[in-house]
């Protein structure tokens, strides 16, 4: 069996699936054989798996779904989910050194995600990660969370202490300005952001806490900006916007958004790299200004008109050099107020069509995992975990199998208690050639079967007795009990 890693959230959105990318990552620079699996689907769609897929050639291996998951929990039948558990891990973990399991999230409406992830640290004899994102909370804060995290998932066997990743730590907002506004949560100088202190001493008072509670610090990793950027596409599925113009909307990434709705020289102070200006359709002026940036060397992201106004032609002429870099272009109907707010507001996760922020998210987080655990991981190698020493049971439907399909009583039934049907092509034959004169069985052993027992069937155990019997007898004695009967 390999050893298994159940990375579990402590918190909403702390970037478990990045975590557990940068965890894979840095198994496989040390050439450990590493596989992952999400047992158990969450409500919200997951492309956890898509993403390792995409960025470590994993192949997926499906998961429980949630609504089967619930019934079982709801049923109290929590063995049977577990059974589907180590199945899933079975599968997927073949061939591997290291298996990463996902836990599932908490999100609204589920009360049963740490239920879940305890009952499969249990099932699969796991070790145990969390990942915990600290945003405004102190070191001490963060560390006592996440101490009463890992009680609640009982006591460990002896010689394991429950490791963390912290994700997302805050790098201090400097040099932020007033005009703009990040995107996500997962941004450098993000709105949680105090900026009292360098990352370094951040770092070294997270270690210590975490090391005060009897956690492993993993990882420390700051948040960063440009990988919580996402590309111009992105914004333009999130806002269902039309393109005005394409240009590299595949390629430029949003890492500020500024509002522009005063005068042109006020307006120039949100144009900085990478912003995605947002201004109403009619406002020709501040459109110019944005080409006018371009051409001096600004490489905004993009262009967001809003109040459903398209650019004048006229206009559009004029700005021909700035679009013909790649500037893209993208209008919607709301107000400029709601279009930024849904912009700031959208969803930050990696895309799985995204290879280039996939690969920096996998190389950003493995840089900062500890190498020494990473190198002891393969040596802690166990036995297979008891649920997996128990086979499922034959009577319970599968995970995807409805009840009606379960097999009969008598479809289930061993072979041996179906009375004459399993019989009588057994003995068929043998019944055959003796009235015909013949054993199939032939030789020494035909002769003093059909002595004893004259063409009836034999009793159970009869056959290996008589077998000891001629092996002990000489020659010429078998010869002669065949004589005999002819």
């Amino acid at each position: 069996m390999p050893t298994t890693i159940l990375v579990a959230p402590a918190g909403r959105r702390v970037g478990l699936t990045t975590a557990c990318l940068g965890l894979v990552r840095a198994l496989d620079r040390q050439g450990v054989r590493v596989a992952f699996v999400k047992p158990v689907a969450n409500r919200e769609v997951s492309q956890s798996a898509e993403l390792m897929a995409l960025g470590a050639h994993i192949l997926p291996v499906k998961s429980v779904p949630i609504h089967v998951a619930e019934d079982l929990l709801a049923a109290g039948d929590d063995q049977t989910l577990m059974e589907h558990v180590v199945e899933i891990a079975g599968k997927a973990g073949v061939g591997a050194d290291v298996l990463i399991v996902e836990g599932m999230n908490p999100e609204p409406g589920i009360m049963h995600a740490s239920r879940v992830n305890e009952l499969m640290l249990k099932a699969l004899d796991a070790e145990l990660v969390f990942v915990a994102a600290p945003r405004s909370q102190n070191a001490m804060e963060v560390a006592d969370a996440i101490a009463i995290a890992a009680r609640g998932y009982g006591p460990l066997p002896e010689g394991r202490q429950v490791s963390c990743i912290l994700n997302r730590v805050c790098i201090g907002a400097a040099g932020q300005q007033a005009e703009t506004e990040t995107i996500g949560q997962a941004q450098g100088g993000c709105a949680d952001c105090e900026g009292v202190a360098p990352f370094t001493e951040t770092e070294a008072a997270h270690r210590r806490a975490l090391q005060a509670v009897k956690l492993r610090p993993l990882a420390v990793v700051p948040c960063s900006v440009d990988l919580a950027a996402p590309r111009v596409l992105d914004v333009a599925q999130a806002l269902k916007a039309r393109v005005v113009f394409a240009g590299e909307i595949r390629t430029r990434r949003v890492s500020d958004v500024g509002l522009c709705a005063a005068n042109v020289p006020n307006a120039l102070r949100a144009m900085r790299p990478g912003s995605l200006i947002i201004t109403p359709g009619d406002r020709s002026d501040i459109m110019m200004a944005a080409a006018l940036s371009v051409q001096s060397g600004t490489p905004l992201a993009g262009l967001l008109l809003t109040g459903g106004h398209d650019p004048d032609p006229r206009v559009v002429r004029l700005c021909r050099k700035a679009l013909d870099t790649g500037l893209p272009v993208l209008a919607v109907d709301e107000s400029s107020y709601r279009a930024a707010t849904h912009v700031a507001g959208m969803n930050t996760e990696i895309p799985a069509d995204d290879p280039d922020r996939i690969e920096r998210t996998m190389n950003y987080v493995a840089d900062r995992i500890d190498v020494e655990w990473v190198r002891l991981r393969p040596q802690h190698a166990r036995a297979a975990p008891v649920a997996a020493r128990v086979p499922p049971s034959p009577h319970r439907a599968g995970p995807l199998e409805p009840a009606a399909h379960r097999p009969s009583r008598r479809q289930r039934a061993p072979h041996h208690r179906r009375g004459g049907d399993c019989r009588e092509p057994r003995h068929r034959p043998v019944r055959a050639a003796r009235q015909s004169g013949r054993d199939p069985r032939g030789g020494r052993q035909a002769g003093r079967d059909a002595a004893s027992v004259g063409g009836t069937r034999r009793s159970r155990g009869g056959g290996s007795a008589l077998h000891r019997a001629a092996r002990r007898a000489p020659e010429g004695q078998g010869d002669d009990a065949g004589t005999r009967d002819d």
